[in-house]
């Protein structure tokens, strides 16, 4: 029992003997600049491969006629902005039917010979299923902007729009 006690506090203490050896190694190797410039100089080839790559795949993708990342990535933020806008086209004819038919119903014209106190409190908003379709169509359209892979890119797309033309049509 004392022998294992012993054996371990001699490990411990190589434990730690060898954890300052890597310490100091470390300290040293990130204090030496030509190790610093040796790696800045890798960083910056890094980035020149990349970029490079970046360059064909641009110019493969268009020698093959298919959209690039950034291509979809674009078509995606025009989409959300059309979906944003024709939501509050919605909206906007949804609320004038809304009063129209309301006015109907109190037998004046919908211009109305009179007008309407307004009041300070505006009434609250019932949120109808038809709103609630709209919000969470532009989530799954935003959720298109979030990196993700091919195959979930294509099925989340892939997705919101069938659940738009299943509403549509």
């Amino acid at each position: 029992m004392k022998q294992d006690q012993s054996s371990l506090k001699n490990l411990m203490n190589l434990g730690v003997k060898y954890e300052k050896k890597l310490n100091s190694l470390i300290q040293d190797t990130l204090n030496d600049k030509n190790f610093i410039q040796l790696a800045n100089a890798g960083l910056k080839q890094h980035t020149r491969t990349l970029k490079s790559l970046r360059e064909f795949n641009e110019m493969a993708a268009q020698q093959l006629n298919i959209p690039t990342k950034d291509d979809v990535a674009r078509i995606a933020r025009l989409a959300i902005q059309l979906e944003e806008k024709l939501d509050q086209i919605q909206l906007q004819l949804s609320d004038l039917m809304d009063r129209k038919n309301h006015e109907k119903d109190r037998g004046r014209s919908f211009h109305g010979s009179r007008r309407q106190p307004r009041t300070l409190i505006p009434e609250p908003e019932v949120i109808s299923d038809e709103k609630t379709e709209i919000l969470s169509d532009r989530l799954n359209l935003k959720e298109l902007l979030t990196p993700m892979d091919h195959a979930t890119f294509l099925n989340t797309l892939e997705t919101t729009l069938t659940k738009r033309r299943q509403r549509r049509g």
